[in-house]
């Protein structure tokens, strides 16, 4: 049926028919319904009406398809599917945040640990250099000789 006789002269009975095909078109249809069920001859096609599932669009009730069935798309919960939503938008939203922080975080944990190796054994490098450097020198001003230190090491251990 045109929109523009729907509108004048059916005001109070006709329907919008938005149906969705797979290739991703929409084509609207200005329909009167029949006993919950609306034809369109157009494409040869009979879609259910639900009143549960009716959207609005400027007071006129505006029912959903996919070209492939009959009954209309629900795009919102009922009371009863409420209840069993256990996230809120919020917190939905604070876990996408949470989960981006933690992927940064174990990125960089993965590169440093990648690293993790090489940053130990240069530490211990420097170690090593800088406490026989010390040593070199302060044995050096006691005026401490290696012999010594072996006789004290033997004296002790036997």
């Amino acid at each position: 049926m045109n929109k523009t006789i729907a509108k004048l002269f059916y005001k109070e009975r006709y329907v919008i028919i938005k149906i969705i095909f797979p290739d991703k078109r929409m084509k609207t249809y200005y329909e009167i319904p029949n006993n919950n069920i609306v034809s369109i001859k157009e494409i040869e096609k009979s879609f259910t009406i639900d009143e549960e599932k009716a959207l609005f669009t400027k007071g006129i009730p505006t029912f959903y398809y996919n070209s492939n069935s009959t009954c209309p798309i629900r795009f919102y919960p009922t009371e009863e599917e409420l209840q069993f939503i256990e996230v809120s938008p919020e917190k939905l939203f604070g876990g996408i945040e949470n989960k981006l922080v933690t992927e940064m975080f174990s990125k960089f944990s993965k590169q440093e640990n990648a690293n993790l190796p090489l940053l130990l054994s240069g530490i211990s490098i420097l170690l090593t250099l800088g406490i026989g450097v010390w040593a070199y020198v302060m044995f050096d001003k006691l005026g401490v000789s290696l012999q010594e230190i072996k006789d004290i090491i033997s004296s002790l251990w036997g």
